[in-house]
């Protein structure tokens, strides 16, 4: 395990064998999983989970909201939550 700018990186084998070491380094610091030297995932603290999460839904609503907004300026009609949907994951 060793640390680089806010990050620790460990090797699944060692999150194995020494599982508590790499929870505690979770306070504060992001924690890179690799296998065979490549980055397979990321774990991170729930704190920060959850205020990312926060942070992604008001930029969703902020994107739904300037989409409506054209949408209304182009058709001069409502549409539904679906056609909204079709719309940004067209």
């Amino acid at each position: 395990m060793y640390t680089t700018d806010g990050a620790v990186i460990v090797g699944t084998s060692e999150l194995r064998s020494e599982g508590g070491k790499v929870f505690k380094a979770l306070e504060g610091k992001r924690v890179i999983v690799t296998q065979k030297g490549k980055p397979i995932g990321v774990m991170e603290s729930f704190e920060s989970y959850e205020q990312k999460e926060k942070k992604l839904e008001v930029l969703e609503d902020i994107i739904l909201a300037i989409l409506a907004k054209e949408r209304l300026k182009k058709k001069g009609k409502k549409i539904s939550a679906e056609q909204m949907q079709a719309l940004i994951f067209s």
